[in-house]
């Protein structure tokens, strides 16, 4: 079964992602802040990240994001992460728009991410996307 991560803070969203991508016969662990994505990511391998490129916590935009996750995981030694993080498809996403020049979608391209969505988006366009990034990742990518 393919195994999915989410990094998302909003919890309803979370919830409805993980409901459409396990009713697409995912095996799906989300998490609402870095340091539990990093506990997830230490316990299991996964076919592929879904990662909000913002996250809020206490009221405000953590330091510890989205951002960093991606970049965490495209530099494996930098934490200690499973080699297979390396190479591992990132799909990031955001709700926030572009602003004093600041876009968190183009930042995490530019970071080795494989593909960006804008939210909102249906649940049913995250699945399809999925399904999309795991059949034209890399040999060594591939579940199953």
């Amino acid at each position: 079964m393919v195994m999915v991560l989410i990094l998302e803070d909003d919890i309803v969203l979370s919830m409805e992602w993980s409901a459409a991508l396990r009713a697409a016969s995912f095996d799906v662990r989300a998490a609402v802040d870095v340091g539990e994505a990093e506990v997830r990511i230490s316990d299991q391998v996964f076919d592929l990240v879904v990662v909000d490129s913002s996250i809020r916590k206490d009221g405000g935009l953590s330091s510890e994001g989205g951002i960093t996750l991606i970049s965490a995981l495209r530099m494996p030694e930098l934490r200690s992460y499973p080699a297979w993080a390396a190479e591992v498809p990132i799909l990031a996403v955001s709700g926030a728009m572009k602003g004093y020049g600041f876009d968190p979608l183009t930042t995490a391209l530019s970071i080795s991410a494989n593909r960006q969505m804008r939210k909102p988006f249906s649940p049913s366009k995250l699945v399809d996307t999925c399904r999309q990034m795991l059949a034209t990742a890399p040999e060594g990518r591939r579940p199953g």
